[in-house]
């Protein structure tokens, strides 16, 4: 019972970050926040970002469609549609041929953002850092600026 009460509580607080709640979708206006690319990574393939509660918008305006799972890890989110991406200098988010995969979606850190991709159907188990699971592809981290 205190796991579950926690898992939802920490929904909360996640969903109150992006601004939009549990109780109503929000437009694609609401809820929007923009991410600098401070990694290689993120500032050679994606660049920066506009992260709503369903897409992550990359600088070169091809859009990830994102859907949040439901369990245990409240920052668990699925993506499809990956392999149709060509973000900048012609990359990949996950890698060529991958399609589909999971998202964790880390803002723990005042100002930063990471985002975590794993390929494949299975999702990352919570307690395990992100190189430990398989089918793990990249970090890309961001900062406000």
């Amino acid at each position: 019972m205190r796991v579950f009460v926690l898992a939802n509580l920490l929904s909360l607080a996640l969903f109150s970050i992006y601004g939009f709640s549990a109780h109503s979708g929000p437009t694609q206006k609401e809820g929007s926040e923009t991410w600098v690319a401070f990694s290689k990574t993120a500032e050679s393939i994606t660049g920066n970002i506009t992260i709503t509660p369903s897409t992550i918008e990359m600088s070169n305006g091809k859009t990830l469609h994102i859907e949040a799972v439901k369990g245990d890890m409240p920052n668990l989110y699925r993506f499809n549609g990956a392999d149709k991406l060509k973000l900048l200098n012609n990359n990949t988010l996950c890698g060529d041929g991958v399609d589909s995969g999971f998202l964790i979606l880390d803002d723990a850190q005042p100002g930063s953002f990471e985002i975590e991709v794993f390929s494949g159907n299975t999702p990352p188990e919570a307690g395990k850092s992100a190189e430990d699971h398989p089918g793990f592809c990249a970090s890309y981290y961001y900062s406000k600026s």
